[in-house]
């Protein structure tokens, strides 16, 4: 009998502790988040969602680093960032959707549990963070025409 009481003694303080599941949402809200929406929709990611509801924001690389939306416990990310490039020789800019580097990538991780645990997918293999994205992006000015800027310092 001592020895069956050590037994279970012993496989309860090795036993792997109970995870409490928590119950699925019954309801989903999907709200978008992008530079070019209106100023009052931008705010809706950040009002409280009732319980039983999920908050699901779809939102482009405004939300990699300006923001905390509170409780998001997860992000999925492509991977994929929409950029203005400058054509120096045209003189005209235009966006171009490319990788995100791997300190964007790092932040868009740093996004999910911001608040509480959460964890970030990433819809991209360990080998393109590692070969494709570079460490770092580079550095607006290079990618802005200088001229705009002397401009608007002229009319100051």
């Amino acid at each position: 009998k001592k020895e069956a009481k050590e037994e279970a003694r012993a496989e309860g303080a090795n036993a792997a502790p109970k995870r409490m599941v928590s119950q699925r949402p019954q309801r989903v809200q999907v709200l978008p988040l992008y530079s070019m929406l209106a100023g009052a929709e931008q705010l809706k990611v950040f009002r409280r969602v009732r319980r039983g509801v999920r908050l699901v924001v779809v939102a482009t690389n405004v939300a990699e680093t300006s923001i905390t939306i509170p409780g998001i416990k997860y992000v999925v990310d492509t991977g994929r960032v929409k950029e203005k490039v400058w054509e120096k020789r045209s003189g005209i800019g235009r966006f171009n959707i490319t990788w995100t580097s791997q300190a964007g990538a790092n932040q868009r991780a740093g996004r999910a549990g911001r608040t509480g645990p959460g964890h970030c997918y990433r819809l991209f293999s360990s080998a393109v963070f590692e070969n494709q994205l570079q460490p770092f992006a580079d550095p607006l000015i290079q990618s802005s025409p200088i001229e705009g800027a002397f401009r608007a310092t002229e009319r100051t």
